[in-house]
């Protein structure tokens, strides 16, 4: 490394000052012997010793030699003394040029050369050093109570993580707000579908917690905070521009309303009020964010804890429908108790159970439209029913968050229309046997959660139909056994030919049991002449008989006739429309 040019400048200098001080030191005496000589009178002793001296010159020649090494030996001396003494001075002068940051930068030893410049560069230095310190204090007492205000904000969190429940969470943010933040008046509110529900404690009031619903859009300050997604302020709300404050016991005049976010979707809204116009600043609205974003994982974990809560009641409620739905048997309770399972899992003002055959809509079970004891069956053509209609179709569930506003919804016979509306398909195999609807005066009431659980209870409810239909097909086919059992044996045990009308009696009493009628008679065919006889057997109407018991009448054009000759059944769906007159008259 160079050495500092300024180095050897100051020795110089300090050499030089040395011997301008030597040399004024001589003439200053030989002055002042000049001086004295001049002002002394001339005397013989001064005569005779100025005469000595001149005289003793030539015997001192001899020493001149002595008195230049003695000078050279005194510069030697002078300049060790030299450096000596300006080592601190260039100690200082290498400190000063290292904080400069150039040691060889121009002018630098032309700056310096002076003791004046050197103490102004050192006076200036010493106040930068000064200016430094206290900006460090300034910064780590900034720390400090930064780092505080952090762990003060971890214990909040923490706090607020242990709570599960969104109210409770919401009504500690407000009151930590209030009594850890110095407001005079906090809430946070939730953001519930177009609404907003308020938590805080209303200490001016004296009331506890305080929960109010206020609507989205009404103009408060907190309503634009959650639809814009940015930090609302308003430092006079008398202002005749101003929106409205926050519903609250405090007379406000400024508020201050910060959303909370969690993954782009705005989950609250923290509100603070002062009395004062202008009150709020940079650290109140620094204070609130980092809370929001505290709140917000609170609020977002609550949120999965409660989903998943809610999903383990929904699969638990489910198994317990399916439990009820495998242990009823017969088909004609199955849709009472599936609605009836239906309405303490999901919320819903109006359910119902619609049966789909033959491209017609039947409603088997209803609950809350009219008279839930007396359900209208009368069939619907399935076009007339879009959203049915879609459903059988795509065999897929629909959910309708605002049923009035869309045009495939129709609303039940003798119901209001619904503001939300939920149908699920029953199918069976490859073909949809009936649809299940859920339908709210509440809008956007059911989401993925709960579609999810209707689809899972109408497969449920589509087993428990088959499986009902499967058991009552096997009670006729076990009833159809029996009687035919019970007819064998009474043919093969009476005589045939003397008790034929008693047994056919007893026959047609068995048979009612497996095919229920209102009417039963023999018929007695005669083959010879074509006529018949009838012997009423059952009446259910005790009316009178358009045909007298043993009377014999024409078989022509009768169902007896065509029954008779081909030895098989005859079904006739409706009596009115027969050719016989007499089945005319029992229609």
């Amino acid at each position: 490394m160079q050495r500092p040019h300024y180095r050897s400048t100051l020795v110089r200098r300090a050499l030089f000052a040395v011997l301008a001080g030597l040399v004024l030191l001589v003439l200053l005496l030989f002055g002042l012997i000049a001086v004295a000589l001049w002002l002394l009178p001339p005397t013989p002793e001064l005569a005779a010793l100025a005469a000595s001296a001149v005289a003793a010159l030539p015997a001192l020649q001899p020493l001149l030699l002595w008195a230049l090494v003695a000078l050279l030996l005194l510069l030697l001396a002078a300049l060790a003394l030299a450096r000596w003494a300006v080592r601190p001075a260039e100690t200082l002068l290498n400190a000063v040029t290292t904080l400069a940051g150039d040691a060889h930068a121009p002018g630098v030893g032309q700056s310096l050369r002076s003791a004046a410049q050197i103490s102004k560069n050192f006076t200036e230095l010493s106040d930068q050093l000064l200016r430094s310190v206290r900006e460090l204090d300034r910064q780590n007492r900034t720390m400090v109570e930064s780092v505080g205000r952090l762990e003060q904000l971890l214990a909040i969190g923490r706090d607020l993580s242990a709570l599960t429940g969104s109210e409770q969470i919401l009504a500690r943010a407000a009151q930590v707000l209030r009594e850890q933040g110095g407001y005079e008046r906090a809430a946070a509110a939730l953001v519930d579908g177009d609404e907003l529900v308020f938590y805080g404690d209303q200490a001016a009031a004296g009331h506890e917690v305080a929960v109010l619903r206020v609507p989205l859009h009404n103009g408060l300050l907190a309503g634009q905070a959650a639809l814009s997604g940015a930090l609302g302020r308003c430092a006079d709300l008398r202002a005749p521009s101003a929106p409205a404050g926050a519903p609250t016991a405090l007379a406000a005049r400024a508020e201050l309303a910060m959303p909370v976010i969690h993954s782009g979707q705005v989950l609250a809204v923290l509100v603070v009020q002062s009395q004062r116009v202008n009150a709020f600043g940079a650290q109140d609205e620094e204070q609130l964010r980092l809370l929001a974003q505290i709140l917000a994982g609170a609020l977002a974990q609550s949120g999965l804890v409660r989903a998943e809560k809610s999903r383990r009641q929904m699969a638990e409620a489910i198994y317990r429908v399916a439990q009820t739905l495998g242990g009823v048997l017969q088909l004609e309770r199955v849709p009472e108790v599936l609605l009836d399972q239906l309405a303490q899992m999901l919320p819903s003002e109006r359910s119902s159970l619609l049966l789909i055959s033959g491209g017609e809509v039947t409603t088997i079970a209803a609950r809350g439209i009219g008279n839930n004891a007396v359900v209208d069956r009368s069939r619907t053509g399935l076009a007339e029913l879009p959203l049915i209609s879609e459903i059988v179709l795509q065999k897929r569930a629909i959910a309708l968050p605002l049923a009035h506003a869309d045009a495939r919804y129709r609303p039940s016979a003798g119901a209001d229309a619904a503001q939300s509306w939920l149908g699920t398909p029953l199918v069976r195999g490859e073909d949809v046997i009936g649809v299940l609807v859920l339908e709210s005066d509440a809008p956007d009431r059911y989401g993925h959660e709960e579609l999810a659980a209707m689809t899972a209870i109408s497969h449920q409810a589509a087993t428990a139909l088959e499986n009902a239909r499967l058991y009552g097909e096997a009670q006729e086919r076990a009833a159809r056994l029996e009687v035919i059992t019970e007819l064998t044996k009474l043919v093969s045990n009476r005589d045939v030919l003397r008790e034929l009308h008693g047994i056919l009696r007893t026959a047609i009493h068995r048979i009612r049991r497996i095919v229920p009628c209102d009417y039963a008679a023999l018929a007695l065919y005669n083959a010879e002449d074509d006529s018949f006889s009838v012997e009423p057997v059952y009446d259910s109407a005790a009316r009178d008989w358009a045909l007298a018991a043993g009377e014999r009448l024409p078989a022509d054009g009768t169902p007896w006739q065509m029954a008779c000759r081909t030895a098989g059944p005859v079904l006739q769906s409706d009596l009115a429309g027969s050719a016989f007159a007499g089945d005319r008259q029992l229609a």
